[in-house]
């Protein structure tokens, strides 16, 4: 799974954004990715966003991720988790 980190509390009510979508999309279709996984050229890589949203918990599980598929698109995902307070 690729996964990269976005501050944008919005996602919560929001689809992911084309940009952030296709940034992903191309960190997952980079050869060296495929063959850091052991991944046949021909399986599709999961995507994930994890962005900040306070009423989250800190943690999760594999479970807690299927549920938040990103509509409309195969194998892409994303997740709130709510960031440490000082």
């Amino acid at each position: 799974m690729v996964v990269d980190a976005k501050y944008k509390p919005r996602y919560e009510n929001h689809n992911i954004s084309k940009d952030d979508m296709r940034q992903i999309c191309g960190y997952a279709r980079l050869e060296e990715i495929y063959k850091t996984l052991n991944k046949s050229y021909s399986e599709t890589i999961d995507c994930l966003i994890i962005y900040s949203h306070q009423s989250c918990p800190i943690s999760f599980t594999k479970e807690d991720l299927k549920k938040q598929k990103e509509r409309g698109y195969a194998n892409f995902y994303k997740l709130g988790i709510s960031l440490l307070e000082l």
